[in-house]
């Protein structure tokens, strides 16, 4: 393909985004709005569904000067694509644009072309979403360009248009794209908080408003806390590591713990760097304190406590590694040690244990604990 075929592919794919942000600005739209101004004369009114719409074109500059009125016959046409609202346009004056819609179409006489503008998009946006209108396509092309990452493959309404959009070369298809295209947003790209402003904005039911606006208030926290669960579970507390005393200097003391929790993941076989290490409460000249460490995932995690048993036999006997709980999981695994101790009590060998939050007895464990080495 020529060099000069290839960069009208690009061309075209930077109109359609110019088109799109041309489509949601506010010009002069077919709205009742326009009712209001006085120099909108009869001539130019559209009535359907009962509203008057103003359907014709006004100079920006001089709102008396106008051309001829477009065919009341489009309404409907106009209403199902979201064109006869005001209030679905946007004001570049005092609103941010929102990320544009990448559509194109294709037919079977252009689907190399299409597959050319396809390889320098994704050149430019690796990810970004491309919408492809079915012209006319084979099954074989229409199947393949649905095969592609990121590329998604829409038959054309022909059927709710007149017969005369069918001709292709004609280009009346055009319009009608850029404006389907317009109606395209993806919301998996706002914050939270932003896709809970645009449900108040859009809903028109005072239950669901209630609704949004608890959710509203409740969403900071619950997203905190799944953040501190989703840490918590690839999480580690190593209890009875020695530490140095208060007189060092805290880089000096880091360095050693870190040193030292990297021993004990070498005796645990995990093969990575936590991300991070810190000794957790006041310190305590008779007793060291808790060690957490945040390991990069759930699979360290698991083989850490699987592994824990091993330093039983190292010089990390008096070290214990169990994972990181909430408030209301180490109260309730502080009073299952207290049932275990108590039925223990007397007995010339440990019978019951702790074992993945549960009491229970040595015979019903598996030959070889993964839950820690406690």
């Amino acid at each position: 393909m020529s060099r000069g075929k290839s960069q009208l592919l690009l061309i075209i794919c930077g109109a359609i985004v110019i088109l799109y942000t041309f489509a949601h600005m506010k010009t002069s739209p077919p709205s009742g709005t326009a009712l209001q101004d006085k120099l909108t004369g009869d001539e130019c009114l559209c009535r359907y569904k009962n509203v008057s719409y103003d359907f014709c074109y006004h100079l920006p500059q001089n709102r008396s000067i106008n051309g001829r009125r477009f065919n009341c016959n489009f309404a409907p046409y106009l209403d199902s694509l979201d064109l006869l609202q005001s209030e679905q346009l946007i004001d570049l004056s005092d609103e941010d644009l929102p990320t544009p819609a990448f559509v194109t179409a294709m037919s079977e006489n252009h689907y190399y072309e299409g597959l050319t503008l396809i390889a320098y998009m994704r050149k430019l946006w690796p990810r970004q979403k491309l919408i492809v209108y079915d012209l006319g396509l084979s099954s074989n092309s229409a199947e393949n360009l649905k095969g592609k990452c990121f590329v998604e493959v829409r038959e054309f309404p022909f059927n709710k248009y007149p017969p005369y959009v069918k001709r292709l070369l004609e280009y009346r298809w055009k319009p009608i794209l850029i404006a389907s295209g317009s109606q395209e947003f993806d919301y998996s790209t706002l914050p939270c908080k932003e896709l809970i402003e645009t449900i108040l904005q859009k809903n028109t039911d005072p239950e669901i408003e209630k609704i949004a606006l608890a959710l509203k208030s409740k969403l900071p926290q619950e997203v905190a806390d799944a953040v501190d669960s989703e840490k918590r579970e690839r999480s580690i507390v190593i209890c009875g590591l020695p530490e140095c005393g208060m007189d060092r200097p805290l880089l000096e003391r880091q360095k050693n713990l870190e040193e030292k929790v990297a021993g004990i993941l070498d005796v645990l076989k995990v093969d990575c760097l936590p991300e991070v290490v810190f000794r957790m409460g006041t310190y305590n000249e008779t007793r060291p304190r808790l060690v957490k460490v945040v390991l990069p995932s759930r699979s360290h995690w698991l083989k850490a406590l699987a592994n824990a048993h091993a330093l039983r036999r190292t010089d990390y006997r008096n070290v214990y590694v169990r994972k990181s709980m909430t408030a209301a999981e180490r109260a309730r695994d502080y009073e299952l040690r207290q049932q275990a101790r108590e039925r223990n009590q007397g007995k010339p060998t440990r019978e019951w244990v702790v074992y993945k939050g549960e009491l229970k007895h040595i015979s019903d464990l598996p030959r070889k604990p993964v839950e820690g080495n406690k």
